[in-house]
């Protein structure tokens, strides 16, 4: 517990040397609040740093919010680009999906009908396989010789 608490002491202490750290070397700088004159922050060129560069120029407000629409409006029309070319995918991925569905829709036809093909000839292959049992039936009484009866009362009977 002890030690819990010196941590958030030490951290503490870290963050208010930062932010007056900060400050002196605001203070330093020659960088002030906007509004320090009391005109109501209306100043539009207060330096807040000066440009890179061989004229080594301050940077104004006005200077730093167009560079900021400038670059929102680049990355407004990247985000459109790429939400056009998003939107003419998911387009034609629905009308792939549309045909791959018909596609399996005419498939699964295909396949009932098929299916009840092969059923109809499995229908008919057990009615001819009956015949021809009965039929090899048929044609084996004549084979068969049974004793004591004589073959002409056979003959009579069929």
């Amino acid at each position: 517990m002890a030690s819990q608490k010196h941590k958030k002491q030490a951290a503490k202490s870290d963050r208010s040397s930062f932010f007056a750290n900060r400050v002196s070397t605001l203070k330093a700088s020659g960088l002030t609040d906007p509004d320090q004159d009391g005109d109501g922050g209306n100043n539009k060129t207060v330096p807040l740093q000066t440009s890179p560069g061989p004229q080594n120029l301050p940077v104004t407000q006005d200077f730093l919010q167009s560079c900021l629409e400038g670059m929102s409006n680049k990355i407004l029309a990247n985000i459109q680009g790429t939400l056009r070319e998003l939107q003419s995918d998911v387009q034609e991925l629905g009308h792939r999906t549309a045909r791959i569905q018909q596609h399996m829709e005419d498939q699964v036809s295909a396949h009932n009908e098929v299916t009840d093909q092969v059923q109809s000839l499995q229908r008919q292959l057990e009615l001819t396989q009956r015949k021809v049992m009965a039929l090899e039936d048929c044609s084996r009484l004549q084979d068969l010789r049974i004793r004591g009866i004589p073959e002409e009362s056979i003959k009579k009977n069929e």
